[in-house]
C-alpha cells in the first residue's frame, strides 16, 4: 500500500478524533436519533449508488454517546441492508447494458459471484471501506436470488455494524472520553 494512502488515512482518523472530541457536546443532541437514527443514516448512505456518503463517520460518532453499541450495530446492519437493495434494483434493471460493454471489474466480480456469491456478498457487506455497490449491481445483474443477497448482506452488514459501533464506543470513551477541558 502506497505511503500516501496510509498518512491520508491517519490524518483522517486524526481529524475525526479531533472534531468528536471539539463538537462533543453537539454530538450529545444525537441520543434524541439514538439507535433509530443510525438505521437511518446506514439507510441513507447506502442506497446511495456509487456515490460515496460517509455514513460510516456518523456511525462512529452515535457509537459514542449510545449505551448499547451491539443494538446500535444492529440497526446499522438492518438499515444499510435496505439500502444497498437499491443497488442490486439498480443492476437488476440495467443488467443488458453491463453485460453489453463490461469493464475487467465487473468480469472479475461476475466470476467471483458465480462460483461464490454467497461469500463474495458476505465478505464484501461486513469489510468497511469495500466497493459493495459493485457487488449489489452484479448480483442484480446476474439475478441472484433477492432473498439470498438480503440474508448475506444482513449478516455481513451487521457484522461491520457491530464492529464499527464497538470500536467508535471504545476509541471515544479510550482516548476521548478521558480528557476533561478547563
Amino acid at each position: 500500500m502506497p505511503r500516501y494512502v496510509v498518512l491520508l488515512a491517519v490524518l483522517s482518523a486524526l481529524l475525526m478524533a479531533g472534531a468528536i472530541f471539539y463538537f462533543r457536546e453537539e454530538l450529545d443532541g444525537l441520543k434524541q436519533y439514538g439507535y433509530i437514527g443510525g438505521f437511518l443514516i446506514s439507510l441513507i448512505s447506502s442506497s446511495t449508488v456509487v456515490i460515496p456518503v460517509p455514513g460510516l463517520a456518523l456511525i462512529i460518532a452515535l457509537s459514542s454517546i449510545v449505551a448499547y453499541p451491539w443494538l446500535l450495530g444492529l440497526a446499522v446492519g438492518a438499515g444499510s441492508t435496505l439500502g444497498e437493495f437499491v443497488g442490486y434494483l439498480v443492476g437488476t434493471v440495467g443488467r443488458l447494458s453491463l453485460q453489453k460493454n463490461p469493464s475487467s471489474t465487473y468480469i472479475r466480480l461476475e466470476g467471483w459471484m458465480q462460483r461464490r456469491g454467497w461469500l463474495v456478498i458476505l465478505a464484501f457487506a461486513a469489510i468497511p471501506f469495500t466497493p459493495f455497490d459493485f457487488v449489489g449491481i452484479i448480483a442484480g445483474a446476474l439475478r441472484y436470488t433477492w432473498w439470498k443477497f438480503l440474508l448475506f448482506c444482513l449478516a455481513g452488514k451487521i457484522v461491520k455494524g457491530i464492529s464499527v459501533a464497538y470500536a467508535g464506543n471504545w476509541g471515544y470513551n479510550m482516548f476521548l472520553g478521558h480528557i476533561k477541558l478547563i
